[in-house]
């Protein structure tokens, strides 16, 4: 709750209580022992106190290696170990970090269904911060563009698939496919025409389906 109302500094007392208590209950390596010490070094890093950041960090990622390895919660902990070494502008030891990081959580074979959303974008954010601090101009450059080409490839298998599922006539599958011609970011992909046309078919098959019943 501390942490959610922006409360982080008083948030840490009761992160080390917490942590002491599961380790009197835990083993050194459970999983639940490392979700607690990556909340506790994103805590740090959220009030720019990386030196503090580190050991927590490094704690939970030893775990998740053991325990869940190739999962998105280990490339999650390297993350926050990659930004804590980054805030104490220790680049060379952040930027394998957060490549290694960056590159398991863009991999759906690593997720599992938890409904929890990897930390993506600040992974990204903090390599592009990274080359800007470093002074490697072309490093920032050949990450946006690598991240254009993966959100173009990303919008174009979306509408295949939509285009798919819109052939059946089914309305929802029209609507889903009319909204991603309208607001995809990909010009390759948006069509404001073609969505006007297929949000007209799927309120027509609305109406079919009201009819029917």
């Amino acid at each position: 709750i501390l942490v959610s109302q922006g409360r982080r500094a008083e948030a840490e007392a009761p992160f080390r209580e917490w942590l002491k208590g599961l380790r009197v209950m835990l083993t050194s390596d459970d999983p639940a022992l490392a979700t607690c010490l990556a909340l506790l070094a994103n805590n740090f890093i959220s009030q720019k106190k990386f030196n503090d950041a580190e050991n927590p960090a490094r704690e939970c990622l030893s775990i998740r290696e053991k325990k869940l390895p190739g999962n998105w919660r280990t490339f999650n902990a390297e993350a926050i170990l990659g930004m804590s070494l980054l805030g104490q502008k220790r680049y060379d030891k952040a930027e394998p970090m957060l490549r290694t990081a960056y590159t398991g959580l863009k991999d759906p074979s690593t997720f599992t269904p938890t409904g929890l959303q990897p930390p993506l974008k600040e992974t990204f954010r903090a390599l592009i911060q990274l080359y800007e601090d470093s002074d490697q101009p072309q490093n920032v450059t050949e990450l946006n563009a690598q991240k254009v080409a993966e959100t173009e490839k990303a919008q174009l298998d979306k509408a295949e698939r939509c285009r798919l599922a819109a052939e059946t006539g089914d309305s929802e599958a029209l609507n889903e496919f009319a909204w991603l011609l309208a607001t995809s970011p990909s010009p390759k992909v948006r069509d404001g025409e073609k969505a006007v046309v297929l949000a007209q078919k799927a309120v027509a098959a609305t109406n079919h389906k009201d009819d029917a019943c």
